[in-house]
This record gives structure tokens, sequence and C-alpha cells, in this order.
């Protein structure tokens, strides 16, 4: 019984010795071949313990002649005669995808890919080949048009404040009266005119449009942050694109090789074709994947330059930044935060004060203005100097301006509501964004903690497994698909919770390319002070 347990466990670690010596295409004859493929076969005979009954030694690692080659590279289906000294909890984090890389590839030089094929562009990792968050974010608001606009319109604003409180200028005029009567040169002089405007209308001008400046400038603050949200969101949608061709780029080496293993195997009759058909099924599908990552890829960045307002902004590798992502946690204080601190409340608050300030300034409309004239002048007639002085006030009969003051108090109303409308909405995007930015945590984290980790400890007894001859190679890259799975779906996570982080981060205001919001703007009111109407 113990001779055919030996014998069963020899011809599994003899099949891919001999496998690989067969139909390794290289110089040698076939017989040559068969020769060196039976010494493989005698080598492994000698079997510790068989003649003394002792317990057998543990299993050794089949090591296959590095001497044969195939297509002119090492021999694939060697197995894995160096241990994985990553760190688990470092080969596991979601941020580290370094270690995902290395772990991804083979752990020889058998099937890892080449040096060149992961390497960065030339110069990457100085800071002046590689855009910071913060180098975006700088930019963007320095061009993006949507940040001037809100700009100009403010300045607009501040335009009509301080036209809207000037005292109306004097009016310098000459008469002349009684000319030609009875052959006379009649009456000429000179007169001075000012209107005084009473109820202090100019002063609750200048209130209800300094509202209104506050508003805009608010406006302003807020289209920044969207701006600057929507950089931090497109930086995390290319960076998290550029992690995930970086993971499929390197899995694809094993992909790759593992069609080569198919083909050995199936011109040794080991397998049959749908192994070859399986693993190039494999192959398609994450050269799918790598083309679909690229134009993600494109897309985010050629996003990320429009929202900066630079479209032909140069391409660069992006600073991973989500290690400050993870580290962090979102307390249950950052709704009565956003509360206090939301440009758009704050807006709003001013537009309630504008619209008190316009009910109070339409109330004192019908308080008269005084127009006051002085002139003085020569009669040529008689000789003698003179001089007029006139005072007119008009009277409110018909027109108390009662249609502007309930104008007024119904814009007072809606603008009170409107903070109500504003703070139910904040508080409803905010449990969205609190609800996704808790989920992705739990993901990065179970990811990270949890699946990772099983996913490499799995890998790793699958290759121990085919070390001792009860796996092929095949079975080992499906445990490496699995861990590239979990790797991708961590960097999914991390994104998400990246986007969560940057909308709750910024007060929950997106669209940096949408429109300046319009907020009213009292150019009549200077004209409706001086008419009188």
């Amino acid at each position: 019984m113990l001779l055919k347990q030996r014998l069963v466990l020899f011809s599994r670690f003899s099949r891919d010795a001999v496998l690989l010596h067969l139909v390794s295409p290289n110089r040698q004859s076939f017989l040559q071949r068969c020769a060196s493929a039976i010494l493989a076969i005698a080598s492994m005979c000698v079997v510790p313990g068989c003649a003394t009954g002792k317990k057998p030694a543990a299993k050794r690692p089949i090591i296959v002649d590095r001497s044969i080659h195939t297509d002119g590279a090492p021999a694939a289906e060697r197995a894995d005669d160096v241990a994985e000294t990553i760190n688990p909890s470092q080969s596991a984090s979601p941020v580290n995808l370094a270690s995902m890389e290395s772990f991804l590839q083979a752990d020889d030089d058998t099937i890892a890919p080449k040096a060149d094929s992961l390497k960065p562009p030339p110069n990457a990792g100085k800071p002046e080949t590689i855009w910071t968050l913060q180098e975006l974010k700088s930019l963007a608001l320095q061009n993006n048009p949507a940040v001037k606009q809100a700009a100009a319109a403010a300045s607009k604003a501040d335009g009509v404040h301080n036209q809207t409180g000037l005292r109306p200028n004097p009016t310098v005029g000459y008469f002349a009266e009684e000319i030609g009567d009875a052959g006379q040169a009649g009456l000429h002089g000179a007169f001075l005119s000012q209107t005084f405007v009473r109820g202090d209308k100019l002063a609750w001008n200048e209130q209800v449009v300094g509202h209104e400046v506050q508003m805009r400038r608010w406006n302003e603050k807020s289209q920044r942050q969207r701006v600057l949200t929507d950089i931090q969101i497109h930086y995390a949608t290319a960076l998290a694109a550029q992690q995930r061709l970086q993971l499929t780029e390197a899995f694809r080496k094993v992909a790759e090789q593992g069609v080569k293993i198919s083909e050995q195997r199936v011109e040794a009759r080991f397998a049959g074709r749908a192994d070859i058909l399986q693993s190039e099924m494999q192959l398609s599908q994450i050269d799918l994947a790598i083309r679909q990552t690229e134009l993600q890829i494109d897309a985010a960045w050629k996003q990320l330059a429009a929202v900066a307002g630079l479209p032909q902004l140069a391409r660069r590798p992006l600073q991973n930044n989500t290690e400050l992502i993870t580290n962090r946690n979102k307390s249950d204080d950052a709704l009565s935060e956003l509360l206090s601190s939301s440009p758009l409340l704050a807006a709003a608050r001013h537009r309630v004060s504008r619209a008190k300030a316009n009910l109070q300034r339409q109330q004192v409309q019908k308080t008269p203005n005084v127009t006051a004239q002085l002139g003085t002048g020569h009669d040529y007639a008689t000789g003698d100097a003179f001089a007029n002085v006139q005072l007119s006030v008009p009277l409110p009969a018909h027109n108390q301006n009662h249609g502007n003051i309930h104008a007024a108090w119904s814009e007072y109303c809606e603008a009170k509501q409107n903070i109500r409308r504003l703070e139910m909405q904040i508080r409803r995007d905010m449990a969205a964004e609190m609800r996704d930015y808790k989920s992705a945590m739990a993901a990065v984290e179970q990811y990270r903690d949890v699946i990772i980790p099983k996913a490499k400890e799995t890998l790793d007894l699958m290759k121990q497994a085919q070390a001792g001859g009860e796996y092929d190679f095949l079975r080992v890259l499906t445990a490496r698909r699995s861990f590239y799975d979990a790797s991708i779906n961590c960097v999914d996570a991390c994104q998400a919770l990246t986007v969560a982080d940057a909308k709750i981060n910024g007060q929950l205001l997106t669209g940096g390319l949408n429109g300046t919001i319009e907020t009213p703007l009292s150019t009549g009111l200077r004209g409706q002070a001086l008419s009188q109407q």
C-alpha cells in the first residue's frame, strides 16, 4: 500500500517534467530529449524513507532544467521554487498598487513580464512630469471660464452698487422771456436746479444692491468649489483607470504565458483544444479590458483638461492620493458643518436680506422728492436785476406704490422658503453621499483586510500544490485571476470612495462648467427713486 502511494506521488511529480522535456522545440534530437526525460524520471525514483520504512521526507519542488527553452524564452511551467515574501497587509492594501502588480506577475523570471513593459515614462518620477491634484486645481481656478464668468458677474454687481446710491446731478440752465415785447430785449437770466431725494431711497438702494453683490460673490465661491470638486472627481476617475491599466497589463503577461502552456499540453496530448480556447478567451477578455481602460483614461483626461480650461493640457501620469482618503472617516457632524458653511445657503440668506431691504425700500417710495430751483437775471426793459426761486413736490394722489410693495413682500416670503428648500435638499443629498461614502469605505476595508489577503493565501496554497505536482499552471492561473479581479474591484471601491469624499468635502457642489447662477440685479431702483413712479 505504501509503495502504491509513492508511485502515485511519483507519477504526479514526473508528469510536468516529462512533458516539458518532450515538447520543447530545442535543437536536441527527439532521442536526446527522451533520454533527458528518462534521467529526470530516474532522478526521482530514489524516495527517502523507502528502504528504512521511515516517514518520507517533505516533498521538494521539481526544478526544470533552465537550459531548455521554448521560442528562445525560459520554460514556462517551472514550479515556483521561490516563496513569496510580500507582506500580506502590504499586498492587500488598496492603495499599494506596486505590490498588486508584482503579485499578479509570476514569482519567477519565466512568467514575469519584461522590465520595460511596466516601466513608467522617462523621468516619470520627477515632479515636473507627474501631475498632482493641487497643481491641476490651481490651473483650473486660473483658467476655468465659469469661474471667470462668475467673477465678472460679481464685478458687474459692484458697479451697479456704486452707481445706485449716487445723488442726482444738479441742472444748470439759461432762460429768456418777453423777448421783443414792446421792442425790448426782455428778461434774461440763469438758473440752478437740484432734486433732493427723500425717504433715504438712495441709501436703501445701496443696501438692496449690496446684498446682491454678496449673493454674486457667494455664487463665485460656489462656482470655484464646483470646479475644485469636478477636478477631484475626474482626477480620481483617471487615476483609477491608470491603476486598472497597470494591473491589467501585468496580468496579461501571465495570461499570455497560460496560452503557451495550454498549447504545449495539447501537443503532448495531456489536454484538449478546449483548454487552448479557454486560455485564448481569457487573454482576449484581458485585451478588451486594456482597450476599454485606455479609452476611459483618455476620456477622463479630456474631461479633466476641459474643466481646467486647458483642452491642450499635456497628458502625464497622475500622483496617487488615495492613501489620504482611505485613512480618514467622515464624522456625523458633516451635515451640521455643511449647513453652517454652504455657499449656496449663504447666498440664499443674502437673498432674504435683499428681499427684506427691498420691501422697506418700496415702502418709502411714496415719500415725495423735492426739486428746488434758484434763478437770477436782468430785465432789459427797466434795467433791474431780479431773482427766481421755485420748489416742486409730486403728489402721490394716484400711485402710492402698493403693487411694488406687494411684490416685494411676496419675494421676501419666497426667499425664506428657498432657504428651507435648500436645507432639505442638502439633507437629502448628504444622506445619499454619506451612504455612498460609508458603503465604499466598507468595500475598501473588506477588500484590504479580508478578500485580498484570502486571495493571496489561496494563490500561495495553489502554488505550493503546483510545486508538489497536484495542480498544473492553469489552476494557478485561475487563482491569479481571482487575485486580479479582487485587486480591480478594490481599485473601483477606492475610486467610489474618493468621488464620495470629494463631493462631501466639496459641499455637494458639482458642475464646474455649468452656467453661473443668475441672481437678481436691481438696476432699476435708481430710476425708480428719481422718477417717483
